[in-house]
């Protein structure tokens, strides 16, 4: 099988500033629910390699639930961890759960992803330095809180290889993400 480490580097933090969600046709979808299950992150196995268990679907974290900006970075370290559950299963399915409609880079991220399983643990995402900012004017996007932060990706020759800015969402006392911008370092 081959490797698609790069292909999801590539297209998320590949390029220098890619383009953020539109808001275009009015009102945003939210979120549906996500039902929790088995709380666990995929993980390379010893040496680095492919961990022998099947990837376990992240379980949105009690310290994600809140509507403070501690909640708000619970919440994209959660994101994050479904980014590489998608990765390293195919299943796009609970990522798409917490991203709203209108985010263009999102989906064209999980689509690269949707079937298409990563074989080996190179290319997973770790966040590092988040903090939140209030939205701006300038945001493409409404949303009720701002996160910005590191990208670490195990394999890359660079430390941090990008940052990662995400705005999210808050309604029906639930988190979602309203748009993404990625920059490689």
């Amino acid at each position: 099988m081959q490797r698609r480490g790069g292909t999801l580097v590539g297209l998320v933090v590949g390029t220098s500033l890619l383009v953020a969600c539109s808001d275009a046709g009015g009102e945003a979808e939210g979120p549906s629910s996500s039902p929790s299950s088995s709380s666990s992150s995929v993980s390379p196995g010893p040496g680095g390699g492919e961990s022998s268990s099947a990837p376990v679907v992240p379980v949105l974290p009690e310290a994600a639930r809140g509507d403070d900006d501690a909640a708000a970075l619970a919440f994209v370290e959660h994101w994050v961890e479904l980014v590489n559950y998608a990765a390293f299963s195919g299943d796009v399915s609970q990522i798409r759960r917490v991203t709203r409609a209108q985010c263009e880079v999102c989906e064209s991220l999980y689509s690269s992803m949707d079937g298409r399983p990563l074989s080996s643990a190179d290319g997973a995402w770790s966040t590092s330095g988040l903090t939140t900012r209030a939205p701006a004017p300038a945001d493409p996007v409404a949303a009720d809180v701002v996160v910005t932060g590191d990208i670490d990706i195990s394999g890359s020759a660079s430390s941090p290889f990008g940052s990662l800015a995400l705005g999210l969402a808050r309604e029906n006392e639930e988190w979602s993400v309203a748009w993404l911008l990625t920059e490689q370092y």
